[in-house]
């Protein structure tokens, strides 16, 4: 194995540490040499990319202002044949840049509109025309044109775009009045074309065109900055063309150099600067950005609470219907609150016309519009949370028809829905708005009131600028009276965009607010979750097991306690049961009773039965309190036997009945009593007394035995009465009377 001494050094020296690159390039570090990579690789060149061919710059000033050159002689203006070299900043939004032709009409020319940079060309009589997008064009950032000849291909590159086609060069080698057979229309701009050819010569302009050249694609011409315009390997000096004292040459107000007072960025919040070079100065449009103010620094919001409305009117106002139809509408807001929909600005234009601007719940703006029976609901869907508490505006204007919708610097093509409304009757009151919200009579569809703040609200009808918050907090003097306010709003700034309060967060405590951004207002206080200084700590492995040691313990000591309640609950359902069960054998115990000895005829008369209804039994009744009578659990049966003695032909009615001694007799049919409500309340001392003397000789413990002057039948009905028992109570005088007549 081998080294190389030289190619070792001692140390760590990085090639990129003493940033050798400019103009803004970046260093490459190949350690122990390096590469610049240059911004603009079609201006920059050299090792550290120190040539800058932008340096060398023309301003046209005024509009019109052009520089002309011309050749006498028959050779051909290499700017016809040869790569072209272009830088242009500017806030024109058309203008031509260059036109080069010569006298058989052979031409090229670098135009732009449309956000676009166009080359047309003529190859041989046919008109060709290549285009490609300019980013920051109009904006006043510069833009890079190179121009690629080749034999049979020719490539337009603008900034990273480019755009190419399959053409030959090839001139045109005789004159002609007419010179082009195909695309003619793509011609714009018109030098002298006489009947009879001219001498040999060719010109070219740059800025715009002149000296009997004309053209129909602009009026204004070119204003802005012309740098860095090389022809193949040669740079055109644009300063020296700009200070030179030929009147044919130069026309109009031209400066060398290419010094914008925009590159000190006046304007802030991303407003847009033009830059005025015939006045040496500057202009910011603030239109997109949500601010106000001549450097877009002005903001005038209120908070609003979430129950405050604030009407503004403006019928005092001559509004036309082309007014209308020429409208904008811009604010911006800041908010915390989450909300189904909320209410930001509601505009009556007429009885039967309003616009309202809310927020919906799915981070979608909406803006509904009502005309006459129908409401058409436009709803921009955007990646945006309302809810984060940073700034956010729209930007919506209605022009000749077309609606454009911007949210947050972006444009959007919105969703729209139409909703059918001709069952509702509807008029409001014209040239009247709501801020943050609507009256309870108009609000309908039941959309919430705006919690947060709300800035900067500007509506353009044409000429005319309504600022409604700028009304209510003073600044526009004497038109209070347009203003009525119900609840309370307070005056304050809203929140900055999300970028600028990262980048405010991350400055630090001891920079004075006033220069900490360009305006300071403190943000209202926001919870935050709590979070321990010892949440990041690392354990060590015997705190761990501790932990996890608690933890389980927890756990089974919940587990035990869910055991020991489900024991606990066991063991008095057990007990409840044993009780319900003793409960019940004392019951039984107290129902039974011991079989009764047979008795005679008229003593088991005293049986009574008792309908199907009174088996009841009260669980309140305590079957000691009065005395009972047997009854059976069965219903009785339609007749009862009782022994009957028979009855003689001579003793008429039954009276003188002798019992049959053998105990021969006949059934005795008795009719079941009916018990009524006026018998079971009726109460029978006699029965009762009665009863209670059959119930005395009853034993439970003693067993039956048959009487002595009775025999004792088996199958007699009357033992189906034993051990059962009922109030005596139940029993009325009526049914007691009938058995003792039926017995005596």
């Amino acid at each position: 194995m081998t080294r190389s001494e030289s190619a070792i050094v001692h140390g760590c020296q990085p090639s990129c540490a003493s940033s050798p690159c400019q103009n803004g390039a970046t260093c490459v570090e190949y350690w122990g040499s390096y590469m610049c990579d240059c911004v603009n690789p079609f201006a920059h060149s050299g090792k550290n990319c120190e040539t800058n061919i932008n340096i060398n710059a023309m301003t046209v000033v005024t509009p019109g202002s052009y520089y002309h050159h011309k050749n006498e002689g028959n050779e051909t203006n290499p700017v016809l044949e040869k790569d072209i070299l272009l830088n242009f900043r500017t806030f024109e939004k058309e203008g031509i840049l260059l036109y080069a032709f010569d006298h058989y009409n052979n031409f090229v020319q670098l135009h732009f509109a449309n956000k676009k940079v166009y080359f047309t060309f003529n190859s041989d009589q046919t008109v060709y025309q290549l285009h490609a997008e300019a980013q920051g064009l109009s904006k006043g950032l510069p833009v890079q044109i190179k121009v690629e000849r080749q034999l049979q291909r020719t490539t337009l590159f603008v900034n990273d775009k480019n755009s190419s086609a399959d053409v030959v060069i090839k001139f045109v080698g005789k004159y002609f009045r007419m010179p082009w057979r195909q695309n003619q229309e793509l011609e714009t701009v018109f030098p002298p074309r006489g009947t009879y050819r001219t001498i040999d010569h060719n010109e070219m302009f740059l800025g715009h065109v002149g000296s009997g050249t004309s053209t129909n694609f602009t009026k204004s011409g070119f204003v802005g900055c012309i740098q860095g315009f090389m022809i193949g390997d040669k740079l055109f000096d644009l300063e020296a063309a700009a200070l030179t004292d030929n009147a044919d040459a130069k026309n109009g107000d031209l400066a060398p150099g290419c010094a914008m007072l925009c590159d000190s960025l006046p304007c802030h919040n991303h407003g847009l600067c033009i830059e005025h070079w015939k006045d040496n100065t500057t202009s910011c449009d603030c239109s997109l950005t949500s601010y106000t103010g001549e450097a877009c620094q002005k903001d005038i919001g209120g908070n609003f609470d979430g129950y405050t409305l604030l009407t503004y009117s403006f019928q005092g106002e001559e509004i036309s219907d082309e007014m209308r139809a020429d409208m904008a509408v811009r604010l911006a807001f800041s908010t915390d609150a989450k909300a189904a929909f909320q209410v930001l600005l509601f505009i009556q234009l007429q009885e039967r016309r309003y616009i309202l601007f809310g927020l919906a719940e799915d981070n979608a703006l909406f803006v509904e519009e009502r005309i006459t029976t129908n409401i058409i609901r436009r709803k921009a869907m955007t990646s945006n949370t309302w809810s984060d508490n940073n700034r956010h505006w729209f930007y919506f204007s209605w022009k000749a028809g077309i609606v454009n919708l911007i949210v947050d610097g972006k444009t959007y093509n919105p969703f729209i829905q139409v909703i059918e409304t001709s069952s509702e009757t509807y008029e409001g009151i014209p040239n009247l708005l709501y801020v943050a919200g609507l009256p309870k009579e108009m609000n309908k569809r039941e959309y919430g009131s705006f919690k947060g703040c709300i800035s900067n609200i500007m509506i353009e009808f044409g000429n005319l600028k309504l600022m409604p918050l700028e009304t209510a907090f003073g600044y526009k003097k004497g038109s209070l009276d347009k203003i009525k306010v119900d609840g309370t709003v307070n005056e304050r700034k809203c929140a900055a965009f999300a970028q600028l309060s990262q980048l405010m967060a991350t400055l630090p405590s001891n920079i004075p607010p006033e220069i900490q951004g360009l305006e300071w207002f403190p943000e209202p206080l926001v919870t935050a979750d709590y979070k321990s200084v010892f949440a990041d700590m690392e354990m060590t492995p015997l705190e761990s097991i501790s932990r996890t040691s608690n933890r389980v313990a927890a756990v089974m000591g919940v587990m035990l306690l869910i055991v020991v309640l489900a024991l606990l609950l066991y063991i008095y359902r057990i007990h409840r049961r044993h009780k319900r069960e003793r409960l019940g054998e004392d019951i039984q115990m107290y129902s039974r009773r011991g079989k009764r000895r047979p008795t005679t005829c008229a003593e088991r008369a005293k049986a009574v039965s008792f309908s199907q209804e009174d088996e009841r039994i009260d669980d309140d009744y305590d079957e000691g309190d009065l005395p009972l009578v047997g009854y059976p659990k069965t219903p009785l049966p339609n007749v009862l036997n009782f022994p009957k003695p028979p009855f003689g032909t001579t003793e008429p009615n039954g009276k003188g009945i002798i019992l049959q001694p053998d105990g021969q007799v006949d059934s005795v049919e008795i009719i079941p009593l009916r018990s009524t409500s006026s018998q079971e309340l009726e109460w029978d001392p006699t029965g009762a007394q009665l009863v209670s003397t059959a119930l005395e000789d009853m034993d439970p413990e003693e067993p039956e035995k048959p009487g002595d002057n009775e025999s004792y039948d088996e199958d007699t009905p009357l033992p189906q009465l034993k051990n059962q028992f009922a109030p005596l109570a139940s029993a009325s005088e009526v049914t007691i009377n009938r058995l003792s007549q039926t017995f005596a």
